[in-house]
């Protein structure tokens, strides 16, 4: 991955989980995050999403501050911003998505990535003709039927 590639908080739920039945997702996730970390950026947003996620799943805090803390560390985390927001407003009238998508999105494309992995999203969908969804675990059921 050379490419400048927004991840989605999905994909770190999934690199966490213990699960025995999502561990295909985990190995697929850890993959992905664990080739050129330099390329790869989040949000404050996402890690807050990864809390709230793990939380649900009743993962102990101390566990999910642990891991979050490996983000923080590993990739830059970028913030939320007025100009994020404003971003996210256009990408929500435009594209029709959910607000915490489209501020997803925005963060994404201010950032200058070309890919965003996530399985929230339609995959292949193209924002602004920069930035495209790339739902990792759809490609790796495609690349596995050949």
């Amino acid at each position: 991955m050379s490419a400048k590639a927004f991840v989605d908080a999905n994909i770190f739920v999934y690199a966490s989980t213990d699960s025995a039945a999502e561990s295909d997702k985990r190995h697929i996730a850890d993959e992905l995050l664990s080739h050129n970390t330099e390329c790869i950026v989040t949000s404050t947003q996402v890690v807050n999403e990864f809390f709230s996620a793990m939380r649900k799943n009743k993962i102990p805090d101390s566990r999910t501050i642990l891991f979050a803390n490996a983000i923080l560390e590993s990739m830059d985390v970028l913030p939320v911003t007025s100009t994020t927001l404003k971003s996210g407003w256009r990408i929500l009238e435009r594209y029709k998505l959910s607000y915490w998508d489209s501020l997803i999105v925005a963060s994404a494309l201010e950032s200058g990535c070309e890919v965003l992995y996530s399985e929230d999203l339609q995959h292949s969908q193209l924002f602004d003709k920069k930035l495209k969804v790339v739902n990792p675990f759809l490609a790796s059921k495609a690349s596995r039927k050949h």
